[in-house]
């Protein structure tokens, strides 16, 4: 005998029969709502090779609720259980509920499936049947609570019991159980579920991720960003908390070639962040401007002092004049020199005065109108926070 291969994903097929859970009129609202937590859980032990278990809720939900894809999902899985064991139990309740599926769904549907592995099936429960008697599958009702959970790998302990792997059914007698589901990177589940003598209750365990954080190591008075959101200048007080996944990070400041690149941060994990700051052109042509302003002023200066000196040198010639009764021809001459050389160091005094005046204009204004400047990642736009005395907000840049 054959059995073909089925999918252990139910996803999509798991969606389809919860929305038309949902839409069933017969049954009531609160039922309704219990039968789809129920096909939830069912589904998830199906998707974890768990097909008895699978069955067992898809039984308690065809119950509440008898919808054609039920069904189809309860004879899936007891199909699969035989393939497993070879307990022709499942084998005789698949048959049926094949042809359950097929009485109720007239049209569409999975008719061709149900009909293909019935075809298949009958045969084989026939040849069986011919040799023995098959018992048929007892539907008891018993006191079960089944729990899972979104979460791949979740660990849960019901009533103080062991972790064990989700999803997990476990018998139990009537009364309230503390219900602990843990996950790395995960806060942990932990609360009481009551459980009624002959009641199938299934519990779905949405866990709460764990924040990552952020911290950042800078100079002083750079401004940290995450996805585009100012948190802070460094130093920061606190490493910063954020959803786990890719985050993009921008360390900024004026001067500097600012530092972007996107991370992963882990639930729970901490980012351990170096980010070196260049200095940038703007602020080296600043500096150098402001050293260039400096030298042309002490050149004014000496010039300034040259003229000085060159002003005493007439004085003195003026002096001795006077005292012996006038200038020689000689005298005369380097008293001209001595005013010539000072007025021509005063105008060259006054001109570097001038220039050393304008270049350190320039060089202030270099160094104080720089905006923050963020290094580009090919392929990226950046975000870029702009903070001014009259300008709040963010720039937005990028290449492709």
């Amino acid at each position: 005998m054959t059995i073909t291969s089925l999918p252990t994903v139910l996803t999509g097929f798991a969606l389809s029969v919860v929305l038309l859970l949902g839409a069933s009129q017969p049954a009531h609202a609160d039922q309704r709502e219990e039968a789809k937590t129920i096909f939830r859980v069912g589904a998830k032990a199906f998707s974890s090779g768990q097909y008895l278990m699978a069955a067992t809720a898809f039984e308690q939900a065809y119950k509440k609720a008898q919808i054609p894809t039920v069904a189809f999902s309860m004879a899936q899985a007891y199909r699969l259980q035989y393939a497993i064991d070879g307990d022709p139990r499942w084998l005789k309740r698949s048959v049926e509920l094949y042809r359950i599926y097929l009485s109720q769904q007239k049209s569409g549907g999975r008719r061709t499936d149900a009909a293909a592995n019935l075809a298949e099936l009958a045969p084989v429960l026939s040849a069986l049947e011919a040799k023995s008697r098959i018992e048929a599958v007892e539907i008891k009702k018993q006191t079960m609570m089944m729990v899972s959970s979104q979460v791949e790998g979740a660990m849960v302990s019901i009533g103080g019991g062991e972790l064990q792997s989700m999803p997990l059914g476990k018998e139990l007698k009537p009364g309230r159980y503390e219900v602990i589901v843990e996950a790395e990177g995960y806060f942990t589940f932990k609360e009481d579920r009551e459980v009624f003598a002959g009641q199938f209750r299934a519990v779905e365990v949405s866990l709460k991720a764990k924040p990552g954080s952020i911290s950042v190591r800078a100079e002083s008075s750079a401004s940290v960003s995450v996805d585009g959101r100012l948190y802070g200048v460094t130093p920061l007080a606190r490493p910063i908390e954020v959803p786990a996944g890719t985050h993009l990070i921008t360390v900024s400041k004026k001067g500097r070639i600012g530092y972007s690149r996107e991370f992963s941060v882990e639930r729970g994990g901490n980012l351990d962040l170096s980010a070196p700051l260049k200095m940038s052109g703007q602020r080296k042509g600043a500096l150098w401007t402001m050293g260039a302003s400096g030298a042309i002023l002490l050149a004014a200066g000496g010039y300034g002092v040259a003229a000085f000196l060159a002003d005493n040198d007439a004085s003195d010639f003026l002096s001795a004049a006077k005292a012996s009764g006038g200038l020689t021809p000689s005298q005369q001459s380097e008293y001209n020199s001595a005013r010539t050389r000072r007025d021509d160091r005063r105008t060259t005094s006054f001109a570097l005065l001038g220039v050393g005046a304008v270049v350190a204009t320039t060089g202030a204004l270099l160094y104080f109108m720089e905006s923050p400047q963020v290094e580009q990642a090919p392929g990226r736009i950046m975000i870029t926070p702009m903070v001014g005395s009259d300008t709040q907000g963010m720039a937005v840049s990028g290449h492709f």
